[in-house]
């Protein structure tokens, strides 16, 4: 078995988890768990849009097979929270999203933008996706060689507008040269991985939020 299969076994195997043990969270309480709104966009960076993967192995791509429900890549190269703010509505909320999948942060650190205006720009992300009727799942992923910038910040948002936190997404990944295309992308490994984990989280949400359909 080579390294991408076992990734996508373990993509099989988190999923399963998931579906057993619905991750530990009420998902009862997350915002908007009973929308009628239809379809999930990927919002983020060049790690969402996939920048090092093959064609077809981004994680949005691998997150929809897995799934078995169509996603819609809103992944911009080189996106910072603010360049992601200002394309919000255009290229997510105008699609009357179910779930938004929210990945960013990165180019803030390299580009040293404030972490509070950061931390500004995706409180307002997630609140306009709030507020638009979709459940958000906010992606954290540590950045930082000697610290963590966003990690408390991104908890706080979480549980200030009722959405779902991911944590740990790029861990073993960035830094890893079998899952990495460079020092700050994943490859075709590394995405699966990336996948996998969010999968993780996002099929128990999507099952309570059939339930009440």
């Amino acid at each position: 078995m080579n390294q991408i299969q076992c990734i996508y076994r373990r993509l099989a195997l988190l999923a399963l988890a998931s579906l057993l043990a619905g991750c530990g969270v009420n998902h009862a309480k997350l915002a908007n768990i009973g929308t009628a709104n239809e379809g999930i966009v990927c919002l983020g960076d060049s790690l969402t849009h996939g920048y090092g993967a093959a064609p077809g192995k981004d994680y949005p791509t691998l997150l929809a097979r897995s799934l078995g429900r169509p996603i819609t890549n809103a992944g911009v190269n080189g996106d910072t929270s603010a360049s992601a703010l200002r394309r919000l509505g255009q290229d997510v909320l105008d699609k009357k999203p179910r779930v938004v999948i929210v990945l960013l942060g990165g180019n803030d650190v390299l580009r040293k933008a404030k972490k509070e205006e950061t931390l500004r720009n995706m409180d307002e992300i997630v609140s306009r996706c709030v507020r638009a009727g979709a459940m958000v799942v906010l992606v954290h992923a540590k950045y930082g060689l000697f610290g963590d910038p966003y990690k408390d910040g991104f908890s706080e948002i979480a549980k200030r507008h009722k959405a779902l936190l991911v944590t740990g997404a790029l861990k073993n990944i960035l830094g890893n040269p079998s899952h990495s295309s460079d020092q700050i992308h994943p490859n075709d490994a590394g995405y699966a991985l990336l996948a996998a984990r969010i999968t993780h989280a996002v099929i128990p949400l999507l099952e309570a939020a059939d339930r009440l359909k």
